[in-house]
Parts: C-alpha cells; sequence; structure tokens
C-alpha cells in the first residue's frame, strides 16, 4: 500500500472515532444505510438504528484505530448479508427462500456477523468463534451446490451445462471470508487495517 492509500484509509478509520469530551474515550461509530437499518442487530438482538455505536474503552487514539479497525470489518461482513437480503426482496419468492434459508443457517451455526463477539471480548472467546467458523466451511460448500442451475438432461452429459446463480457467489465469498482469502469483502478492509497498524 503506498503512502496516498494509507492516508485515505486511516482517515476514514478517523471518521469513525468519537472521543468522549467528559471521559477522554473513544468510541466506534459508524451510520447504517436507512434501507439496511433493519437487518442490522446488536449482541442483544435490539435493532442497531442509525448507526452502529460501539464502546473502544480506551484513551490511546493509536490502540483506539486498531480496535475501530476490526469492528469495521464486522460492519462490512454484516453490510455485505444485509445487502443479499434487501436484494433478495426483488427476486421470485423462490429465490427469497433460498436466501433466507442460507441466513438462517448462518445465525442457527452461530456464524452469523451478528453473533460475532467484540473486539474487547476475551481472546478464548474470539478464538472459539473463528474455529467454529473454520469448521463449517465443508457445509458451506455442500451449500453451494443449492445456487446453480442444470441446463440439459444428465442422460446427455455432453450437452448439460451449469450456471451459478448470484447466490452461489455470495455463499463463496463468505467461505473465502472466513479463510482469510482476498474477496470484495477483504479488499475494502486490507488497507484499512494496515494503516491502523502503522499509525499504531
Amino acid at each position: 500500500m503506498d503512502m496516498v492509500q494509507s492516508h485515505m484509509y486511516s482517515g476514514s478509520l478517523k471518521n469513525y472515532l468519537r472521543q468522549s469530551k467528559k471521559k477522554g474515550v473513544y468510541s466506534f461509530r459508524r451510520g447504517i444505510p436507512e434501507k439496511l437499518r433493519p437487518y442490522f442487530y446488536k449482541d442483544d438482538g435490539k435493532l442497531r438504528g442509525r448507526e452502529w455505536k460501539e464502546p473502544l474503552k480506551t484513551k490511546s487514539r493509536n490502540r483506539a484505530l486498531i480496535l475501530a479497525a476490526n469492528i469495521n470489518q464486522q460492519f462490512e461482513h454484516t453490510k455485505s448479508l444485509a445487502e443479499l437480503e434487501f436484494k433478495s426482496l426483488n427476486q421470485p419468492q423462490n429465490e427469497r427462500d433460498k436466501v433466507q434459508r442460507f441466513l438462517k443457517y448462518l445465525k442457527k451455526q452461530g456464524i452469523h456477523p451478528d453473533y460475532a463477539p467484540s473486539i474487547l471480548a476475551p481472546e478464548h472467546v474470539r478464538k472459539a468463534w473463528i474455529k467454529k467458523q473454520e469448521s463449517l466451511i465443508y457445509e458451506l460448500e455442500d451449500a453451494k451446490t443449492e445456487f446453480i442451475d442444470q441446463v440439459g438432461e444428465e442422460a446427455h452429459g455432453d450437452h448439460v451445462k451449469y450456471f451459478p446463480q448470484p447466490m452461489y457467489y455470495q455463499i463463496q465469498e463468505q467461505i473465502d471470508f472466513i479463510k482469510g482469502k482476498s474477496t470484495s469483502i477483504k479488499s475494502k478492509l486490507k488497507s484499512t487495517l494496515s494503516s491502523a497498524y502503522e499509525e499504531y
């Protein structure tokens, strides 16, 4: 990442930091797009409302940047799934049902970002959550097959063509995200995280 990018992304993170005038501690605050607000939940199951607020419990600006970068990563992941659910509203009922089943699956398994532990949670709690995510990658791979359209007859294998639906790529992106591979989600975050650590 060059110097221009570093300043750009660290500047973006700074926009999400708020420092209490009274106590001097920092918090993370980032606005949630109006159309996606119904999909952003707190740990207690309540909607987050107009913005994502998270106490960082530190007076150190550099430490606050690192914590903000990690929370911002969770924000982007939640936003990705929220956009998926929102877009499904304009799809046929059967497609909406598939999306809902997938999102319910993530929540049932505890790997939906709504269930992610806070960056301030004990390390063993965060590691346990990550381990659970990784153990379910195989099941997500299997879930992808439900979102492939087949054109042609099985009896004539040479003429069968398979066309992945948009949902197929969304699931693959979640798998890549869990594996730590480069995705459209992570591409938005890599420079942000790097710049935060550079300042730290």
